[in-house]
Formats: structure tokens, sequence, C-alpha cells
């Protein structure tokens, strides 16, 4: 064998390896492959082009990589449709596991791909015309490279079509969404105003339910402020020196109403170190969000458990006795627009974008948020690092502007 044949032996060594490889990695669980899935569907194009492109550079000799410069010998046609069909089955294997479904029939978008193959094959088929075991094999692997070709072509394609409809989908679903959320309270108010007028002091107290739903659209009308500066990247973030146990005190107290009404019991566990450098509007928007989340999902007559230990980060866990959240939701919880499809928790008002907001405050603040789940409690944990070197950058930043701004005809 020469220097020629053994080249063709390596390479059919390199594939058989290779499909090999693709089938067991296929046969692995999902939680131990790659996140980018693509990468096995990669593998065997790239291999094809190479086989590809070592044809056209020995144009001399008849084919691609599995045949000798003798011609097909009987050894090389048996391992080469032996080989072939090997990595045929990985291919197989690959687009089936990761679902890929190209549509074969369809192939207009690669007929110029298809009529350079043949003519190929047309040249190679008349010099061998008996040569069964390699037409089959030349048949196949024009097939496989068609199939590879087209879906790569078509999940390409396919993938931003499916985005777009899924973010029009979440639109429609958010438009819907704010129609309800503000018809609701303005028919509220409207209806209530009515019977007030009609009679005083009959229907007095309906000022409540007018100042509650007024309260419900100020907080709706907050918070679509707060997601359209996060959208468009105005949000600053301003550090101060700020008592915190305080700031979530007068939060909890403000809600005493509506946990009074579903008879919730509220526990709040604090460290000694009551104080944290961190920015008072997010952290306040931060809980609000949260807290407000907990108290819709938890049940009635449940519990919502409160902790926050300071030293040098903040850690914070609201937790509660409600329905645990779906693992299937966890990572998607904090999505824009995203409510939750459980048919176990109890359904909500609201636009999918408090715990969104939520989400991004904490990575302004270049902390951390999540899921948790610990003694039969679920909710969200939040670890937020202490900005205090931050506060004094800002502080030294401001003297300096109000240097500029007020003393500079002085000096």
């Amino acid at each position: 064998m020469d220097s020629w044949g053994i080249s063709i032996l390596l390479a059919n060594i390199t594939y058989t390896l290779l499909s090999i490889a693709i089938i067991l990695l296929n046969k692995l669980p999902e939680n131990h492959v790659a996140k980018d899935r693509k990468h096995f569907f990669y593998i065997p194009l790239v291999f094809t082009a190479f086989s590809l492109l070592v044809h056209y550079a020995f144009k001399n000799q008849q084919y691609v990589i599995f045949i000798d410069s003798n011609g097909p010998t009987k050894y090389c046609r048996v391992l080469d449709f032996t080989v072939f069909a090997l990595y045929f089955y990985a291919l197989l294997t690959s687009l089936k596991r990761y679902k890929l479904k190209p549509d074969i029939y369809n192939i207009n978008s690669i007929n110029s791909i298809a009529f350079a193959f043949f003519s190929k094959y047309v040249s190679y088929f008349h010099k061998y015309p008996n040569d069964i075991f390699a037409a089959s094999t030349h048949v196949f692997k024009l097939i496989a490279f068609l199939f590879l070709i087209k879906t790569f072509v078509m999940s390409n394609i396919q993938k931003p079509y499916k985005n777009l409809e899924e973010a029009n989908t979440i639109k429609t679903d958010f438009l819907i969404n704010l129609s309800h959320e503000l018809r609701t309270p303005v028919n509220i108010i409207l209806n209530a105003s009515r019977l007030i007028y009609q009679n005083p002091q009959k229907y007095l107290s309906y000022i409540s339910s007018i100042e509650n739903n007024a309260h419900r659209l100020n907080r709706l009308s907050d918070n679509l402020i707060l997601f359209n500066e996060i959208e468009n990247g105005n949000v600053e973030v301003f550090y101060s020196d700020e008592d915190i146990v305080y700031i979530i005190d007068e939060i909890i107290e403000s809600a005493e109403e509506v946990l009074d009404k579903k008879k919730l019991d509220v526990t709040f566990e604090f460290s000694n170190n009551r104080t944290f450098v961190t920015d008072k509007k997010m952290f306040t928007n931060i809980f609000l969000n949260l807290i407000s989340n907990s108290i819709k999902y938890t049940n009635y007559g449940g519990n919502i458990h409160i902790d926050l230990q300071i030293d040098q980060k903040l850690q914070l866990c609201i937790l509660n006795d409600g329905p645990p959240i779906n693992e299937d939701e966890k990572h998607r919880i904090f999505d824009k627009f995203y409510k939750s499809k459980d048919s176990n928790l109890p359904s909500t008002e609201g636009l999918g974008i408090g715990l969104y907001i939520a989400r991004e405050f904490v990575k302004m603040l270049e902390g951390e948020i999540k899921i948790i789940n610990k003694d039969n409690l679920t909710g969200y944990a939040i670890t937020l690092p202490n900005k205090k070197a931050m506060l004094n950058q800002q502080k030294l930043q401001r003297r300096i502007e109000y240097s500029k701004n007020y003393f500079a005809d002085i000096i």
C-alpha cells in the first residue's frame, strides 16, 4: 500500500472513530452534554466538507478519501460502504436526538450543490459502471450531504422565525394584560364614583375602594416607567448608606391591610448590623416586588418569613409556604412579561414585569437573585456586595462637580 493508500486508511479510521464518538455522545443523558447541542451536527458536516476538499485537491484520483490510486479495489469498496454506513447512522442519531427536522424533499435552495455532485458522480459511474458497492456508497454520500446541508439551512432559517413568533406572542399577551390591568381599576373607580354621587351617605365605604385602585394604577404606572427606563438604559445607580431594616419595616407596615385580609403571618429576622451601602430606590423596588409577589402566592392563613443578614455583603431571603415554583419555570420566572402557567398556582393579576425589574436592579447593583426552596418553604434569595468604596467615590465626584459649578468664578 502506497502513501496515498495509507492516508485513505487513516481517513477511514478517523471516520470510524468520529462516528462511534457521535453515537456514544448521543446516548448520554441530557444533563451530561453541552448546552450548544449543534456541535454534534457540525462535526459530521465539517468532515464531509473535508472529504470534498480532498477530492478537489487530488483530481487525478478517482474519488474522495475512500478510493486508492489503483481504482476501487474490493477492499476499498467494502470498507468504504461499511464506514459510511456507520457514519450515516451517527448522523441520523444526531438528527433524532436533537429533533432537527429537515425537509429533504424541498431542495430547490441547494440545486447548484446537487448539480455539482451529480456531475462528478456521473463521470465516475461511466468509468466504473459495474461497481455496485462504490455506486451505492456515492449515492448514500450524496443523500447524506444534501441531508446535512438542508438540515443546517432549514434549522438556521426556521430559528429566527420561531423566535420572532414567540416574541410576537409575548407582545400580544402583554398588551392584553396591560389593557386588562388598566381597565379593571378604572372601572371600579368609575362605578364607585357614580354610586357615591347618587347617595353620598350610603356609599361612603366605596371611597376606600377608589383609593386602593388609584394606588394600584399608580403602582402600575411606576412599574411601566421603571421598565421603560431599564429597557432604554436610562437607570443610574446612586449609592447611599441606608438603614435596610427600617426600609423593610416600612414596606411591611404599608402592606398591613392586605396581610390582615389574607390572615398572613410575617416574621422578620435580622442581624445586629442594620445599615448597608446600596441604592435606596433600587433596593426598595426590589423588596416591594418580591414581597408583593410572595403575598400574592401565599395561601390564606399562610406564613412569610424574611431573613436579613448584613456583614461584608447583604443576604436577604423572602420565603413563603405557598405552592412551590415548578422546576421547569425557575429559569423563566424573572423573564419580562412571563406569567406562570402552573395550574397549581392561584390566578393573579399583573403584567409579568415586577420580577423582571427586581432582577435587573439586582444586576445593576452587581448582586445575584435566585429561587430557593428551604424547609418546605419557597421564595427568593438575594446577595448584594457592599459598595462603600463606590459611595466614597461618588461623594468625591459630587464635591468636584460642586466646586466647578459654584466656585469656579471665585478661584
